[in-house]
């Protein structure tokens, strides 16, 4: 609603300024440690500090769960960021698009708590495996999904085990983490889980959107672009790039 107000810009805008503003002041009211002291050595020697011959992290393992995580990110990054303008004009309006997007993440959120169990019981790689295929699944179908019905299935689908993808995964290279650098080893998986797939996902989703997007006129008579549902096609071929460095991966057992 408003973005149909204000327009597509202003709204980012607005959002990246109340980001901004609250940042500012979660910083300002921020207390640092007194015991917190400068790095005597530089950026480079500090990263390469991180990856000791005598430590207790399997080093192979760790990159290994940081490609699976950044395989499926990267699907995801294909689509996400034209979801909401996909299924507006797929569904003929933005609130049919929001009941979608809302009862898909109620869902998720509910059945997060099961998850999380299933995981533990299950275990992270298979729980990892059945996530990555069905997770594939929902995006291919929300591709293939031409009405509110088979959209909100398919969705719910995607969102359930877009939830369980990131317990399954996001636990499983935490149990690699050393107890003397969680914090630093959390930069990698921000890396992988953020960084690579906000680089990667979304240059494939410009690219198939150019070549196959269309342009269209409102009811207001302006100009708008709509993009094609190859985007959810690709993304769930994408997504199963996933299972390569899955099959390598091993779990260690968490004690």
């Amino acid at each position: 609603l408003l973005i149909d107000f204000i327009g597509y810009y202003p709204f980012f805008f607005l959002v990246g300024g109340l980001v901004a503003v609250i940042g500012l002041i979660g910083v300002s009211k921020t207390r640092e440690s007194t015991e917190l002291e400068p790095l005597e050595i530089n950026t480079f020697q500090h990263l390469k500090n991180t990856f000791k011959k005598k430590s207790s992290v399997n080093y192979k393992q760790f990159i290994l769960v940081l490609l699976v995580i950044a395989g499926w990110n990267i699907g995801l990054n294909v689509f996400f960021p034209y979801l909401i303008i996909y299924l507006r004009y797929t569904l003929g309006g933005l609130n049919s698009a929001l009941i979608v997007n809302f009862v898909a993440l109620v869902v998720s959120i509910i059945l997060s708590y099961p998850l999380s169990k299933l995981t533990n019981k299950l275990g992270r790689k298979k729980m990892t495996l059945i996530s990555t295929l069905l997770f594939s699944m929902g995006v291919f179908f929300v591709g293939l999904a031409p009405e509110l019905i088979t959209l909100l299935i398919s969705g719910t689908l995607t969102f359930v085990f877009y939830a369980a993808l990131s317990i399954s995964t996001f636990t499983w290279v935490k149990d690699l983490y050393p107890e003397e650098g969680r914090g630093q080893f959390s930069g990698y998986w921000n890396l992988f889980a953020g960084t690579i797939p906000m680089i990667i996902g979304p240059i494939i989703g410009s690219i198939i959107s150019t070549l196959y997007g269309v342009t269209s006129l409102d009811e207001y008579g302006r100009t708008i672009f709509i993009p094609p549902n190859l985007l959810f096609i690709v993304a769930a071929f994408v997504t199963l790039f996933t299972l390569i460095p899955l099959i390598f991966a091993k779990e260690i057992k968490v004690k």
